[in-house]
């Protein structure tokens, strides 16, 4: 059922349409039924792929107007860009994982002309296991005395991953505030012991 209003400013005379019902006019309807890809552990540059399924279970057009990857590390494409009633179409996502490491969160935002969805969300989570792995990430010493007899050590571990080709040749720092000693030496796997140099500059120190 349709109802009218009618506006005569200035002599000019315009209709508005409403609507009684959201049945009254066909309209598309974004059914996705996997939002969220666990492409569980991967080894560092593995490329991740998944296909999302975007389905449309209206009575009209459904457009796939743009797809947003959250960074350019993740790669996206639309299989086609409209959608017509109770057809699908798949959202094709890929995750270059070289460079990262650890637990990661990529997104891809997907937009379409559903007015009750205009935009969609779909991510893909996982682990990255890194070709040399360094634990712990980072040192903190806290206060230390500049010119102290002996200083506090800290251990780091840094181990290769087991099938990959790379091999630690050496350890060592670029900063002369630092002072480096091997503790030990298991050929993938080396733990060295890490100080504060008795001579670095007095204030705080980042390395």
């Amino acid at each position: 059922t349709c109802c009218g209003a009618i506006i005569l400013p200035a002599a000019a005379l315009f209709i508005i349409p409403c609507y009684s019902g959201a049945d009254d006019f066909p309209r598309p309807k974004l059914v996705v039924p996997e939002t969220v890809f666990d492409f569980g552990t991967v080894v560092q540059g593995t490329k991740v792929k998944h296909d999302f399924i975007v389905r449309n279970q209206g009575k009209a057009d459904l457009s796939i107007q743009r797809v947003v990857a959250s960074c350019g590390c993740t790669a996206t494409t639309a299989s086609q860009g409209t959608v017509p009633p109770n057809g699908e179409a798949t959202i094709s996502a890929e995750f270059d994982t070289a460079g990262f490491s650890g637990d990661k969160v990529k997104t891809v935002r997907m937009y379409t002309n559903d007015f009750d969805q205009p935009s969609m969300l779909f991510t893909l989570k996982g682990s990255i296991q890194p070709d040399v792995d360094i634990k712990p990430r980072s040192l903190v010493f806290e206060d230390v005395v500049r010119g102290a007899s002996s200083q506090p050590e800290k251990e780091v571990t840094i181990e290769a991953r087991a099938g990959s080709d790379i091999s630690i040749a050496d350890v060592k720092s670029y900063s002369s505030a630092l002072i480096v000693r091997e503790v030990k030496n298991e050929g993938r796997r080396r733990t060295v012991a890490v100080s504060i140099n008795p001579q670095a500059p007095v204030g705080e120190l980042r390395v």
